[in-house]
């Protein structure tokens, strides 16, 4: 779509989109995207998060997303020496399946079933992991978008948000 600068059809609002998770879905973000678009929203207006640190977590989520696609580019490209007409989506979900450790814990949705504060990393389904301990702050429900949480792990290792 191009657009003359003053407007553009990829601006206008979805129907049914009343708010930023509607956005998200409609645009399957992943799990970085979504925290990225979320604390761009809200940037400066919540009470208990100044100006840096809602920066601070638009540049943590935005290296995972930089980190997550280079992996993936380096990740495609190697699997283009693999088995001859394996398609994108079968290669990422056995490259799943072979790298995750047996000790994530399957989540099928619901509410968050760690206490808060608790240390864990989550996966996406995109196949996205991250670190981190503000657990209340996630969506832990199920809705079929790509930043759906499928796994979950305790960890010893603080997280760098």
């Amino acid at each position: 779509m191009k657009s003359d600068g003053s407007t553009a059809k990829y601006y206008e609002l979805p129907k049914g989109c009343t708010e930023l998770q509607d956005l998200i879905g409609h645009r399957n973000m992943n799990a970085q995207i979504g925290e990225i678009f979320r604390a761009c929203y809200r940037f400066g207006q919540a009470d208990h998060s100044d100006l840096l640190r809602d920066a601070k977590k638009i540049r943590f989520y935005a290296m995972a997303e930089v980190e997550r696609l280079e992996r993936d580019a380096a990740s495609f490209t190697t699997a283009l020496d693999g088995p001859e007409n394996e398609s994108v989506e079968s290669w990422r979900k056995r490259s799943i399946d072979e790298v995750v450790p047996q000790d994530w814990i399957d989540w099928a949705g619901g509410e968050c079933p760690l206490p808060d504060g608790t240390i864990c990393e989550i996966m996406f389904s995109d196949g996205c992991t991250v670190g981190l301990s503000a657990l209340n702050n996630l969506r832990w429900i199920r809705t079929g978008a790509a930043g759906d949480i499928i796994k979950y792990r305790t960890t010893e290792t603080p997280c760098q948000a």
